[in-house]
């Protein structure tokens, strides 16, 4: 579970919205945007150009329904939630092609859970366990 201090972006990510080259373009607008609230009170100064070697972690969050929700974490300074699309899991959308070490570099925490059926986590077959804002309350427990 994510404690601590407030989630600073909230990004949801489709791949059938966005082609590669958009989402990088958007990742490095944001990061341009974004990286002096990010150094600023958490001290996570990255120089121009300086890549953060940073170690990958995977832990879980349970939902309320008992559901594990894995989640994925690299990086230091201010928390920033990446919530990948239908059919895909954290590792498609934003470790494999560095999305998520721009971020890194930038200053960011990046915090990146599977939602749920997807990628590490659970995926309970009981059409109960499926209510229509599962997601949505998933990542509200998640947080």
């Amino acid at each position: 579970m994510v404690r601590g201090n407030i989630i600073s972006v909230l990004i949801m990510q489709s791949q059938t919205q966005w082609l590669y080259v958009g989402c990088r373009r958007f990742l490095l607008s944001l990061v341009d945007g974004f990286t002096e609230a990010a150094t600023g009170a958490q001290g996570a100064e990255v120089e121009p150009g300086m890549s953060v070697m940073t170690e990958l972690t995977h832990d879980f969050a349970t939902a309320r329904d008992g559901t594990r929700l894995a989640l994925h974490r690299m990086g230091a300074g201010r928390p920033l939630l990446l919530l990948h699309g239908l059919f895909s899991n954290a590792d498609t959308n934003w470790i494999r092609f560095g999305h998520a070490q721009t971020l890194v570099d930038a200053g960011f925490d990046v915090i990146m859970p599977d939602l749920r059926a997807h990628g590490q986590s659970e995926a309970p077959h009981d059409p109960a366990a499926h209510p229509r804002d599962v997601l949505v309350r998933d990542v509200e427990d998640v947080i």
